[in-house]
């Protein structure tokens, strides 16, 4: 075929590939156009910016109402933060970036977030049940101090076993209680809604690769109690259900093993707790789950030797020497400690002890055995509240080589008497003494008893890289002293916190006996101090010219939803507000953002993915805030130097994890902005009466009332609170002012232009923002029309279906309407399965019958082949020619044959006896053009195949249903449909111009006036691709076909002069056939990406957006599903194959994706697409054993072949 002819040449076909040259031009120029911006962009952020004012310094200036703002003292320097030399001129201020865009600032925070909690495998040595290898550093933890999580934080990397103690038994010692999870954070103004310290203490451990051996006790409320042991151990069938119920617990939570704490001083349960053990050590060990034990060295329960085998190590817990029922007196001496250690070696070897560790103390006051516990901490600052001469100095008693000091205690606050106090401790120096003769010992490791209360300076040495302490470790490290969990100070009111001063070192002088080498001296010279917090802002709000002045901020934000509405409301009253951005929310919503700048509301810095500050690193706070950072700066031309920490706004911060985000802002430029005005109204189900009542109650105690625009699934009650919160302050006659006059600030100077140079930097990022924002909101609009789309089609198509195919079983035919009916087979290279086809043809029950075979010029012989089985059949007749394409084999049949009605069949289907009958019966009626067929995958074999059969059921049959009943069938398929051969002359028989030939054959004859029809009774069984291959090869022919189809009756698009084809048929064949099936993945990667981003990349507690699109997603696959039951269900089709449907579904989706991007980009670049012929494999079978007449099928002889 010569494509010079313009009524032959394909559809779409370029010959001089000029189009595909311009778009190739046009592709690669853009292409460089990104990479030149992106070079100009790196050069242009070759240095750090700075800040062109500074939000501290500076005269007042006068605010809103003549309010004078005060000044703000100049921020003084941490002595661990390197601050800016012009800091001491109190001119700028640097808020620390980095040198990346905003894309990749926040692809390091994802990958941040991913390492933090990404598994560390444990390594095998540490849980190798009997064969653990040292030096075991273990950690007891505690999930009711905060402080023990706090300790367990910072020191997880040092810890080679973490041992929780979450689980108690009962009285009767027949079961357990769980006291893990029962935790819940304390301090800042929000309830966190998503760890608790539990669920992050196993965060850490499986993050850091450690053991998690939790603890078993017959303790609760820290009373032991030996009668609970008593009751579980003496009796074999409790100790059976308990050793159970603790492999259920320790299997079902994937931990490593357990540490039993059973305490007690009765001699008479000996026996009964050493067969607890060994029955434990022999269900444990198998499972390869450790068991190990905590031994009190005064008692006579524990038999040492049977423990020491069965146990993978224990525990001698060599203190509390004094203590509770005694009088003061050293937590642990060094003569009784040796003494105690010595006695346990005698009866275990050194390689199954773990030495048990003190660090705290006890306070005895004169007289007393009831003495308090005391961590390090709480001893140390007692100690320097008391220094008064020897009082309050803490030393080593060198008979004793235990820690201690003295102090007096004012009874009453009066003065009038005061009571002796003693403190005897465990800290660094005295713990270090017992670790080196452990060492001495060989022992296996240590444990410390208990994470939060020792000191801090313990883990210089208590590490699992200082196998040996007294060779590696230098002692001269001890004479700092410092706290972990330290208390805070504050001067000044209001709600703007920085760092006044950071804690400082305290000092102590150590002796080393230069024999021994132990310490045995310590004196401490100074102690530890505290965090100073200086808290400036506030404005006198009883007495003075300025009081009743309140600034509005809004966290979390921007939403679509709540922050329009709160802006409306503002707007209304004219009243300002701050606005803490969460910066993927700012990125998701830029429109929302600039709004807020706009109009002249203020932005302040929460982070980028809201996360709990105090339990990530340093890194990803940076990021967090850079990130924002940029995202603010890109979108309004400034930066902001305001922060507040999600869940930390509180003002009094009281604990490590209030203050800790205050650090950091501080380390980072920024400013902490708190609040003491929050009505909390982000707890779910609280009422905006609520709301307004808390603000408008408790007003004058603070200037920032803290609201939320965003976060969790509603924030409704806030909506309709604003306007009730601003009238009630009015009426009370307070003034709204932003942040920066709390702070005395201009706006500008709070939040500074960018520098010329950083504008361009600026610009490529709001390029970049609102790129993401409007391909997202694109991605999103079509997710939601690809889920319309369907559920629309599926419920139009089932209902036309359904009146279709009532009204099928109600037609009547004419039973002696018998004209002549000629099958063309069109054939190329079909020598496996053409006489297959024939010979399902020659045993059709239709009279008036012949085949005429055309071979188009193929290799394989397939003329040869049918000659050689059918060459004596007067119905079969061969046809030979040149290759020139389907389109001309057919016209070249059509024009020699004779029938009336033409069958054009493809060579790899089988037809039942029936279904030529069953066809031809429709052309009685003259104004029938075409009649299509039901057409059926017959080679079922695999997922491939069953899924094609699937979709011929579901969408192909069901869709022909719907348009028989509008007349405004769109493909007559090759594998099963009859002509009448006068509207296919008059329609000017098949054309090459595409490669649907049969859909381009229907409409022409569907656009002459003729009624095109489908008989689902007249059956056919098609070969389909066996694999995706040969599937994707298939379906790009069709989708290519369909759309020249589409671009050649283009007229017919909207046409009412051809009825439904113009008005129903082809916009759907536009609409679902090419732009659904480009879009309909977006179902699939909608869903999964919101989940691989709300759980992996950026984890949150708030899953609306995800519900929401679960839902959606929900609801059209339930539909789905209906619409193949209905359409089995009228096909008469086994419904077992409706439970493929869903992976049918999904997998297609982006089969067909691919297939129509492929073919959209061929139609523009004008390339010539072939037919791309199949293999043919010839294992087509049909229904109820009609395959036995594929194999032979019957032969009618006959003297000649025509030819």
């Amino acid at each position: 075929m010569s494509t010079h002819d313009p009524q032959q040449k394909p559809i779409f076909y370029d010959e001089s590939q000029r189009r595909g040259g311009v778009l190739s031009f046009m592709m690669y120029a853009l292409a460089m156009f990104c990479i030149v911006g992106a070079a100009v962009f790196l050069i242009s952020i070759a240095g750090n910016p700075v800040m062109t004012a500074s939000p501290i310094g500076g005269s007042p200036t006068r605010g809103p109402h003549g309010l004078v703002n005060m000044r703000l003292a100049p921020r003084p320097a941490l002595p661990d933060v390197k601050q800016p030399a012009d800091l001491r001129n109190k001119v700028l201020r640097t808020v620390l970036r980095g040198d990346n865009e905003v894309q990749e600032t926040q692809k390091r925070l994802s990958a941040t977030i991913r390492r933090e909690r990404a598994v560390t495998p444990i390594p095998p040595a540490a849980i190798a049940p009997g064969h653990i290898q040292g030096p075991v550093r273990a950690a007891f933890y505690v999930n009711f101090e905060k402080n023990s999580i706090d300790s367990l934080r910072e020191h997880i990397d040092q810890t080679t076993h973490l041992m929780p103690v979450w689980v108690e038994i009962n009285p009767q010692g027949s079961d357990i209680k769980i006291t893990r999870d029962i935790s819940t954070r304390s301090g800042g103004s929000q309830v966190t809604l998503g760890e608790t310290y539990d669920d992050e203490a196993i965060r850490l451990a499986r993050t850091h690769g450690v053991p998690i051996i939790p603890v078993v006790q017959n303790a609760t409320e820290g009373e032991f109690h030996g009668e609970w042991v008593h009751a579980l151990v003496n009796d074999p069938h409790k100790r059976a259900a308990m050793i159970e119920k603790l492999r259920a617990f320790i299997v079902k939570n994937g931990y490593q093993g357990v540490n039993i704490d059973f305490e007690t001083d009765s001699a008479d349960d000996a026996d009964g707790l050493t067969a607890f053990m060994t029955e434990l050590g022999a269900v444990f060990h198998p499972l390869g789950l450790l068991v190990t034990q905590d031994i009190q060295t005064d008692s006579a329960t524990y038999d040492l030797p049977t423990l020491g085998k069965c146990c993978d190590f224990i525990i001698p817990m060599i203190y509390d020497e004094h203590g509770d029922g005694t009088h003061d007196g050293p937590v642990a001496s060094w003569d009784w400690f040796q003494t105690e250690l010595d006695d346990v070696l005698a009866e275990v070897p050194a390689d199954k002890v773990v030495l048990g560790i003190a660090n705290y103390g006890y306070d005895w006051s004169a007289g007393s055995t009831s003495p308090d516990d005391v961590t390090f901490e709480q001893a140390c600052q007692t100690a320097k509240d008391s220094m008064d001469g020897e009082d309050g100095v803490i030393k080593i008693d060198r008979g004793t080589l235990s820690p201690y000091f003295t102090y007096y205690d004012d009874s009453n606050g009066q003065g009038d008497k005061e009571i002796a106090h003693k403190v005897w401790l465990e800290d660094a120096a005295s713990a270090y003494n017992k670790l080196i003769a452990g060492e001495h010992h060989h022992l296996l490791g240590a444990a410390l008893w208990r994470l939060g209360s020792e000191d801090p300076s313990l883990w210089r040495y208590f590490n699992h890289d200082h196998p040996n302490i007294e060779k590696n470790f230098d002692l001269h490290a001890l004479t700092d002293v410092t706290y972990n969990y330290f208390g805070t100070s504050f001067i000044g009111q209001g709600d703007v916190l920085y760092v006044k001063q950071a804690p400082t070192k305290g000092k102590r002088n150590l002796t080393v006996d230069p024999k021994t080498k132990l310490i045995v001296g310590e004196t401490f010279s100074s102690y530890p101090s505290q965090y100073v917090i200086q808290r400036t802002g506030k404005v006198d709000q009883q007495n003075g010219a300025n009081k009743d002045t309140v600034a509005l901020t809004f966290d979390d934000g921007p939403d679509p939803r709540w922050t329009p509405q709160i802006l409306t409301i503002l707007h209304k009253y004219h009243v300002p507000a701050t606005f803490f951005v969460v910066g993927e929310n700012a990125q998701a919503n830029p429109g929302l953002l600039t709004r807020e700048w706009n109009e002249g509301m203020e932005i302040g810095n929460h982070s980028f993915t809201h996360p709990e500050i105090d339990q990530i690193s340093s890194p990803r706070i940076k990021l967090e805030l850079d990130a924002t950072q940029r995202v603010i700066e890109a979108l309004t031309g400034h930066m902001t130097t305001l922060f507040r920490a999600p869940n930390r706004a509180d003002s009094e911060p009281s604990t490590p994890a209030d203050f800790d985000p205050i650090l950091q802002a501080h380390k980072l430029g920024y400013v902490f902005i708190g609040e003491q005005v929050d009505p909390t109204d982000w707890k779910p189900g609280i009422k905006a009466d609520q709301i307004v009542s808390f603000v408008l109650n408790h007003a004058h105690e603070g200037n920032c009332v803290l609201l939320h625009d965003a976060g969790g699934d509603t924030r409704a009650e806030t909506i309709k609170a604003l306007p009730r919160i601003i009238e009630g302050l009015q009426k009370q006659g307070f003034h709204f002012v932003t942040v920066s006059n709390i702070m005395g600030r201009t706006r500008d100077q709070v939040f500074p232009a960018i520098s010329p140079r950083q504008r361009v930097t600026a610009a490529i990022n709001r390029a970049f923002i609102y790129g993401t924002y409007v391909v997202g909101t694109v991605l999103t609009g079509l997710f939601l029309l690809a889920i319309f789309l369907g559920i629309a089609r599926i419920a139009i198509m089932g209902v036309l279906a359904t009146i279709q195919a009532r009204k099928e079983k109600a037609r009547a035919f004419e039973p002696d309407f018998l004209p002549s009916v000629s099958v063309i087979i069109a054939a190329y290279n079909e020598a496996k399965v053409v006489n297959k086809t024939i010979a399902t043809l020659l045993a059709s029950h239709y009279p008036r019958l012949d085949i005429l075979v055309v071979d188009d010029g193929s290799r394989d012989g397939t003329a040869d082949v049918v000659r050689a089985k059918y060459g004596q059949s007067m119905q079969v007749q061969v046809i030979s020619k040149p290759n020139g394409g389907k389109a001309s084999a057919l016209n070249l049949g059509i024009q020699k044959c004779s029938g009336e009605i033409i069958v054009a069949l493809d060579a790899d289907t089988v037809f039942t006896p029936d279904t030529i009958g069953n066809l031809v019966r429709h052309f009685a009626d003259s104004q029938i053009g075409a009649v299509s067929g039901n057409v059926k995958v017959g080679n079922r074999k695999n997922a491939w195949t069953i899924w094609q059969a699937v979709e011929y059921i579901t969408s192909q049959n069901f869709d022909r249903r719907a348009f028989d009943l509008l007349n405004c069938i769109t493909v007559v398929p090759g594998a099963v449909g009859a002509w009448r051969r006068d509207a296919v002359v008059l329609a000017g028989m098949y054309s090459s111009q595409t490669l649907a030939e049969d859909t381009d054959l229907t409409l022409k004859v569907r656009k002459l006036g003729y009624k095109i029809v489908t008989d689902n009774d007249a059956l056919a069984y098609t070969e389909a691709p066996d694999g995706w291959r040969d599937l994707i090869k298939q379906r790009y022919r069709w989708a290519f076909g369909t759309l020249q189809c589409l671009w050649k009756h283009r007229d017919a698009l909207g046409n009412k002069r051809y009825g439904a084809l113009g008005t129903v048929a082809m916009p759907s064949l536009w609409l679902y056939q090419i732009v659904f099936q480009a879009i309909a993945p977006l179902v699939d990667i909608g869903i999964l990406w919101a989940m691989f981003t709300q759980f992996i990349i950026k984890p949150t507690t708030d899953h609306t957006s995800l519900f929401m699109l679960l839902g959606y997603w929900a609801v059209f696959s339930t539909v789905e599903m209906a619409g193949a039951a209905l359409a089995f269900h009228l096909d008469r089709e086994d419904k077992r194959l409706i439970a493929w449907l869903p992976l049918q579904r999904f997998a297609y989706r982006q089969l067909m994706y691919v297939v129509i991007l492929k073919s959209l980009r061929s139609a523009l670049f004008g390339r010539r697409v072939g037919w791309g012929k199949l293999e043919r494999k010839g294992t087509v079978t049909t229904p109820k054993g009609r395959d036995t007449l594929l194999g032979g099928g019957s032969e009618q002889a006959s003297p000649e072949v025509r030819s």
